[in-house]
């Protein structure tokens, strides 16, 4: 009997320290996401994504499966997967809670600084099984950071850009988001300046107030970008720069480049 009960807790104490199975099946339900699980090396166990999710480009031929804003349950059902990773800022709940219901695991992810993004890529490293690919991405990662901050030591002091995302009405970026950050790395200030806010609509009268060097809009822009002082017009993917990945650091790096060849 003793015999039988010390074989009993040495299985159990086995079981406790063995790793767990890394994940095989991967959904994702926002663009970001569908980046962070390729930077972790899970782009082939990916079998669903999110509407708009285009990077990396073999991904667009997966079966669509939704966005935050909804999720195709059934398709999803089918699709079996073991892990789904979610954009936590925006996912329902109620979509979050019949996942949990399915038994299905469940990664959130809204990385708010540069250093969450490195977190959730070596998150996701562990739970898939591929750490070394994760780990790979990390430092390049950390080399696209060092050039930025690099630049910072040859570009002009105070050089100022305001990020306009919308026409009508006047819809900018404040120097809280994650872009901004980003592009303060390189010495590039965005003077606007609202507490709490990381975008925020304005008037004609706020950004005439404001001194700055250029303008930056994204480079398929279909309206002007406002200009009442003449000041230079920067275009930029802002797809890239929006989504926090490391491919934010890449459109970063090139927008700071513009005054740093």
């Amino acid at each position: 009997m003793n015999s039988l009960l010390l074989l009993l807790l040495l299985l159990l104490l086995i079981t406790a320290e063995s790793p767990a199975a890394p994940l095989q099946r991967v959904i994702t339900l926002s663009p970001h996401a569908t980046e962070l699980v390729y930077f972790a090396g899970g782009e082939y166990k990916l079998v669903g994504i999110s509407n708009f999710s285009d990077f990396p480009p073999s991904v667009t031929t997966l079966p669509g499966i939704g966005d935050a804003m909804g999720m195709d349950r059934e398709r999803i059902l089918m699709l079996k997967p073991d892990l789904v990773v979610v954009w936590s800022g925006g996912a329902r709940f109620r979509d979050l809670q019949w996942l949990r219901q399915q038994h299905i695991r469940i990664y959130e992810s809204d990385p708010q600084s540069l250093q969450a993004i490195v977190g959730d890529i070596l998150a996701l490293g562990k739970l898939l099984g591929t750490e070394p690919y994760a780990q790979r991405s990390v430092n390049d990662f950390n080399r696209q950071l060092e050039k930025l901050k690099a630049l910072a030591q040859s570009s002009r002091p105070g050089l100022k850009i305001i990020h306009q995302l919308w026409q009508h009405p006047l819809m900018v970026l404040t120097d809280e988001e994650l872009v901004s950050r980003a592009l303060a790395l390189c010495g590039i200030r965005n003077p606007v300046h609202i507490p709490g806010h990381k975008l925020a609509t304005v008037t004609d009268e706020y950004l005439w107030s404001l001194e700055a060097d250029a303008i930056l809009i994204d480079h398929k822009s279909f309206f002007d970008a406002y200009n009442p002082s003449s000041m230079r017009i920067i275009h930029a993917d802002t797809l890239r720069l929006h989504r926090p990945t490391p491919r934010l650091l890449d459109a970063a790096l090139e927008v700071c480049l513009e005054f740093n060849p």
